[in-house]
Parts: structure tokens; C-alpha cells; sequence
């Protein structure tokens, strides 16, 4: 009799500590200070090393503050569970931070200061109903200077899986409040010319003016003066062996640049002063000496073209419309470009005019990842082709190559100099008088004159021979893009430019200089995952009973049209009936709305049945995630100390 009371309080014994432990683990677990366990699938609150390498050497303390309207949260719940996870990964990067930053959360009201700080510092409120109060779901990042604060308006769902690199970039901004000055580099009029053809400015040029320090770089020299932080390369034809120079040991320091190369450029190519005369722009550009000491080139005298991603244009002739699709004008789908990269998040429309290819040659020590790629329906077309294109004509006799081309990529890693045997070498000029005799007269005059010294080019400091730095480039085999005809409406207004894009082509440009303005650790962080995690089984379910609703409908629609069909045949037979109706056509309405009754109840039994199987499925998930491991946990505890009494009893 003891054996089983001993048994049984070994039982109750077991039970009674499973639930002390599971309380206890339950309720202390948000008390511990400093133990941080990601268990998300894809490590969404795990904060990536480069992340972490800025927040610990950051400059000067920063101060973030989350805005957030809770009546927000509560009249739209995905708002609420994104406001988790946004002070979840500030608290995270708090946390590694050594104390360099420190996290506040402000719920600002209607008519209260909150809100009135909140507005002055530019975050956007939102009404969410009639009576026009706001609310407001943004961040601001301030460092010693107020004036220099950086922020993000609100948080918009769609940069869900830019999360960490948004809020890092802000961070980083804050501590670098100064504009980064990008060289631009063009044999193209990009910044206008009062007495030229194009007088202004590219629009892209205008935009960049408002986010950076932008340069002219015309030569070796103005390179060197003006010591840009990056480099924004547009169709680089016919430059100088010094610039050239100058861009190599850029690179190899570390540079970081946006490099716009073409095989064929149709702006340029249609700027002639008569027709038949050479084009006073180069009609294509490269940079064959840096790019092959890069182990990648673009191939010249070739253009991709896509039958699969072509632009719609008009291939009538005068006074004619004729959609056609143009192979040569790539205008790449979101399957087609890289969305895992920060430069793509706000890119939605592209078009590539003529583009060309990017190509890794064998044994390239850089690393290339594709930004924007062709599907393997694409083709080469000669650049003879698109001279004078004719849309019709490329699409006779396409044949694709099967080959997926890339179009624009990202460039890292360390390289070799494209100069090995140091910086170019200035021919000395020619001596004045030739003859022999005039070299006979100066002989003694040489022996007490000092030689004069050889000429030298720029001083671009020590040379270099391999990257200090790795190197971090923007490559995109096309510079038409960039040209406002392709991507932007500019009108003249009563003196004033109204711009108008109806493309992302320069959102892709800003959007690179951005990314290219942070850190080497900014630069490493990709797209997270959507922190929304579908139940895929209950969405299967749901789509297998869609597809039986689609397809009983469309039963019935064919019924209707054969009653239809039928009942008008009955009608043309009445004959001097008058439109009266005869007891065939009665009962063949009758059979018909019999049939529809009985197909309406079998798309109600669907229906239900579909509610049924996703209940179940509901109940199954939330008994695994709540209530099994406990369980689990219980039985465990309970079983050992069984064994434990057991064990005891034995031994006794």
C-alpha cells in the first residue's frame, strides 16, 4: 500500500513541478536582460554583422524615436504586427549598440505635443477616418545636431524586407550629415550647354543636385581637385589616357561608382550635323582597359534584344498606328530583376534601350551579381540592325539563344591596376630644329644647360597595383536610360521645366548612389524575407476549392447558353403562337432552375466543406503551437519522475 502512494505522489509530484516550470518559464522569460533567442525560420530579429560592426563604431551617440499612433495598430492589426517587429529590431540594435544608441517610442496623439514634434519633424500623418485626425507610423534619427536629423516619414509594407537596411541607413546619415560629392564623368552634354544643342541640364542631373554634392570631372586634374566620394560614369567614349588613370586608382582605393557603358547609343548616334555625316558623339562607349583588367567586358558591335520583355511601339508608317513589339527596347519584369538588392526596392518600371551584355571572363577575381537580367528568350542583334530599326522585321526570323543575358550587375572585390607599368607616360615634344648642324651648335650648350625634365601627368599619389580596398561598382550595359526621352516627360511651362517621369529609370540611379553613399557593412545588407508567414496549406486548400468553384460556374454558364439557345429555337418554331408559352418550353425552364437550385447547393456544400477542412486544420495548428509543446513538456516531466520514484523504490 505504500509502494502505491509513493507511486502516486511521485505522480502528483512530477505534475506539480511540469507546471511550476512551464509558468515560471513562460512569465520569467521576458524579466531576463540580456539572453536574445531568434527561432524565426529565416532569423528575422537577428541582426546581420555588418549591422552590428556600425552600430558599435559609431561616431557619436544617436537617438532614435518610433512614432507610432496605436489607434492605428487597433483599426488595422497588420500595422500593429509590423510596429513589433520595427521595435523589436531598434530594441536589437540597441542592445549592440556599447551605447551608442538608444531607442524611445512616442504614441502622439490628436492635438497633442507628440504630434506637433512629430509634424515638425516631417513624418506624414494619415487620417483613418472622417473626423481628420491622423496617425503616424515613422522614425526619426537625431545625433548632436537637431538640424541634421534624418527619418523616415512612415513605413510603408512594401520595404517590409528592407527593414534592417532602412533603419540602419537612416542611423548612418545621422552620424554623417554631410553630402557625399559624386564626380560625374560623360562624353554627353549631361550638364547642358547654353550654346548647344541641349541647353539643359538632364533631368537626372537636377534630381542628383538635391540629394548629392554633384561634380563635373572633364579631365585628369578635375579629378583629382575635386576628390569625389563616387564616381557616376556616363557613356565613357574617347577619354584620355590620364582620366583613365585617374578611374583605375580610384577603383583601387575602394571607389564605388555607377558606370553607364553602351554598344550602341541611339541619342548619340542621331546627333549629326547633316545626315550621312559622322556623329559628333561617340556612338558607342567603354572602358575596355579597366574592365578587362576586371576579367568582364561588354561585347561591341552587338545589342540584346527580348522578344519576351520587348516595348509596345508604334511600327505603322505615317499617319498609321501598328503596335508592334520592339526586341531592342527592354522593359525587364520583377522575375527579371535582382529584388534581393537594396538599389531595386523602389523600381518598378525599366526600359533598356539597346543595352548590351555583361560578360565574366575565366579567371575574373571579382565577384558580379546580377541586377538585371534577359530571360533565355532573348537574342544578340548586330548593332547594323539597329541603326534603322524596323520592329517587324527583327521579329522575322527570331531565333533565340536560350541564354539569359545580364544587363546590369553589381561589380565587387579586389582587382589588379589596368596601368601595371605605372601611370601613362607623356611623349616628350619634338626639339625645335631638326638638322644636324643645330644639334652640333647646341652640344656645347647642353654640356652647361641642365636637361630639360621629362613632362609629367597628374599627381594621383603613390601608385597602386592591386585594391587597398575592394571595389564596389554598379555596372549597366546601356546609357540611353539615362536620357530624359526614356524615362521622363520634360515640358516647358511658361518658362518653367515641368518633369513628369513616367519610368523608374532614374529612381535606379538615385537609388544606387544611395546605396553606394554608406559604409562597406551597409553595402553588404540584402532583402529579409516578408516577416508574414502564410499558412501555404490553408492557401492551397483554399485555391484547390476556388478552382472547383471556377470550373462549376463555368458549368453553369454553358447550361445557361445551351437553355438559352434552346428555348430561342422553341420560340422560332411558335410559329402564330402569338409568344405564348407551350408546355415544352415550361418544362425545359423548369428542368433549368431545378439545375441551377441543385448546382448553387452543390457550390454551398463546397463551400462549407472548404470551412470545414480549414477550421480543422486552424485547430490542428493552434493545438501544435499551443498546447502540445506544454504537453510534451508535462508528459516529459511527469515520466522522469516516475522513473525517478521508481529508481528510489528499487534501491530501497
Amino acid at each position: 500500500m505504500s509502494n502505491i502512494f509513493l507511486h502516486r505522489r511521485g505522480w502528483i509530484a512530477g505534475i506539480l513541478a511540469a507546471v511550476v516550470v512551464f509558468i515560471v518559464v513562460n512569465v520569467g522569460a521576458d524579466k531576463i536582460v540580456g539572453v536574445r533567442l531568434d527561432l524565426t525560420q529565416d532569423r528575422l530579429y537577428t541582426l546581420s554583422e555588418g549591422t552590428k560592426s556600425v552600430l558599435e563604431t559609431l561616431p557619436k551617440p544617436v537617438t532614435v524615436t518610433f512614432y507610432y499612433s496605436e489607434e492605428l495598430g487597433r483599426r488595422i492589426p497588420q500595422y500593429a504586427s509590423f510596429a513589433n517587429r520595427i521595435e523589436d529590431m531598434l530594441q536589437e540594435m540597441a542592445a549592440v549598440s556599447n551605447g551608442n544608441l538608444t531607442v524611445e517610442k512616442v504614441n502622439p496623439e490628436p492635438f497633442s505635443e507628440a504630434e506637433d514634434e512629430a509634424v515638425e519633424l516631417g513624418l506624414q500623418g494619415v487620417p483613418v477616418d472622417d473626423s481628420g485626425d491622423k496617425v503616424y507610423f515613422g522614425v526619426n534619427a537625431v545625433a548632436d545636431d537637431p538640424e541634421n536629423s534624418r527619418g523616415i516619414p512612415f513605413f510603408q509594407a512594401d520595404r517590409d524586407t528592407f527593414l534592417e537596411y532602412d533603419l540602419m541607413k537612416m542611423i548612418w546619415r545621422t552620424t554623417h550629415p554631410e553630402p557625399a560629392v559624386v564626380g560625374v564623368i560623360s562624353s554627353k552634354e549631361v550638364f547642358g550647354n547654353p550654346f548647344g544643342r541641349n541647353q539643359d541640364p538632364w533631368y537626372l542631373l537636377i534630381q542628383m543636385q538635391d540629394f548629392f554634392d554633384t561634380r563635373r570631372i572633364s579631365s585628369a586634374e578635375s579629378l583629382i581637385e575635386n576628390d569625389p566620394d563616387m564616381l557616376l560614369i556616363i557613356h565613357p567614349a574617347g577619354l584620355d589616357d590620364d582620366l583613365v588613370y585617374g578611374i583605375d586608382q580610384f577603383m583601387l582605393r575602394g571607389g564605388r561608382a555607377i558606370i553607364l557603358a553602351d554598344p550602341w547609343n541611339e541619342t548619340a548616334a542621331s546627333v549629326r550635323l547633316a545626315p550621312g555625316q559622322p556623329s559628333l558623339v561617340p556612338e558607342s562607349s567603354d572602358l575596355p582597359r579597366i574592365f578587362d583588367a576586371w576579367g568582364i567586358e561588354i561585347p561591341q558591335g552587338q545589342t540584346i534584344g527580348d522578344r519576351s520583355l520587348a516595348s509596345m511601339v508604334n511600327a505603322g508608317g505615317e499617319g498609321q498606328v501598328k503596335a508592334a513589339p520592339y526586341i531592342s527596347w527592354i522593359a525587364p519584369k520583377e522575375a527579371n530583376r535582382n529584388m534581393d538588392d537594396a538599389v531595386m526596392a523602389s523600381v518598378k518600371d525599366l526600359v533598356l534601350p539597346t543595352p548590351g551584355s555583361i560578360e565574366v571572363k575565366d579567371g575574373a577575381t571579382v565577384t558580379v551579381t546580377p541586377l538585371i537580367t534577359t530571360t533565355t528568350d532573348a537574342t544578340t542583334v548586330p548593332v547594323d540592325n539597329t541603326r534603322k530599326p524596323d520592329p517587324l522585321k527583327l521579329l522575322d526570323g527570331y531565333e533565340p539563344t536560350g541564354k539569359s543575358y545580364v544587363l546590369a550587375a553589381r561589380i565587387t572585390g579586389n582587382v589588379k591596376t589596368a596601368f601595371p607599368d605605372g601611370p601613362p607616360v607623356k611623349e616628350s615634344p619634338p626639339e625645335e630644329g631638326g638638322s644636324d648642324e643645330a644639334a652640333t651648335d647646341g652640344a656645347d650648350a647642353s654640356e652647361t644647360e641642365p636637361a630639360p625634365e621629362e613632362p609629367k601627368g597628374p599627381d594621383f599619389g603613390p601608385h597602386l597595383s592591386e585594391s587597398a580596398e575592394p571595389l564596389n561598382v554598379i555596372l549597366i550595359a546601356d546609357a540611353d536610360m539615362a536620357q530624359d526621352p526614356y524615362w521622363v516627360n520634360v515640358r516647358n511651362f511658361f518658362g518653367q521645366r515641368v518633369a513628369v517621369p513616367y519610368m523608374d529609370n532614374g529612381n535606379f540611379i538615385l537609388s544606387g548612389l544611395e546605396n553606394l553613399e554608406g559604409s562597406n557593412e551597409l553595402l553588404g545588407l540584402r532583402a529579409r524575407r516578408n516577416g508574414k508567414r502564410p499558412f501555404e496549406l490553408i492557401d492551397n486548400l483554399r485555391l484547390a476549392a476556388e478552382d472547383q468553384f471556377r470550373s462549376e460556374e463555368q458549368a453553369l454558364q454553358q447550361k445557361l447558353q445551351e437553355t438559352e439557345s434552346k428555348l430561342a429555337e422553341l420560340q422560332q418554331g411558335q410559329g402564330d403562337g402569338g409568344g405564348a408559352v407551350t408546355e415544352e418550353q415550361q418544362a425545359a425552364v423548369d428542368a433549368f432552375t431545378q439545375e441551377l437550385l441543385d448546382i448553387r447547393r452543390n457550390l454551398r456544400q463546397v463551400n462549407l466543406k472548404l470551412r470545414e477542412d480549414i477550421e480543422a486544420l486552424q485547430a490542428k495548428l493552434r493545438f501544435v503551437n499551443i498546447a502540445l509543446v506544454p504537453i510534451l513538456v508535462a508528459v516529459f516531466a511527469i515520466g522522469l519522475g516516475i522513473f525517478r520514484a521508481r529508481r528510489r523504490s528499487v534501491s530501497s
